[in-house]
């Protein structure tokens, strides 16, 4: 149900800009591509993949709201990270990457960091 939710909102999105006349950027025409090729099902068995191989999940009963979560954040963070390895034609974010030693440093995950909380396995 989430990624149906996803897919809507990409579609009224679509529509929104479509109405206005004005060009949407790649970005968004490759996000709502994504959602429109029936992936959805992949994505979710991704996701759930992902939940059931984490440690606490086992630990006590997620309700519907914390699989839900956790499923979606699991997506999109996978989906945001991989915008890192597309060529910028056919990335779904208009984030930038740079940096002093390499050009490999996502800019708002730099200033997001202050905000974030973060575990390295």
């Amino acid at each position: 149900q989430a990624f149906a939710e996803l897919c809507q909102q990409c579609l009224d999105e679509e529509e929104l800009y479509a109405r206005s006349g004005i060009q949407p950027p790649r970005q968004k025409r490759n996000r709502w591509a994504l959602y429109r090729r029936r992936r959805r099902q992949a994505f979710s068995d991704a996701a759930l993949n992902f939940v059931k191989q984490h440690p606490e999940s086992r630990l006590r009963l997620l309700s519907s709201e914390q699989l839900r979560f956790l499923m979606l954040l699991q997506h999109l963070v996978s989906e945001d990270t991989s915008d890192f390895f597309r060529q910028e034609e056919d990335r779904k974010h208009a984030d930038i990457f740079e940096g002093v030693l390499t050009a490999a440093v996502n800019s708002q995950l730099v200033k997001d960091a202050h905000r974030s909380e973060w575990t390295v396995e």
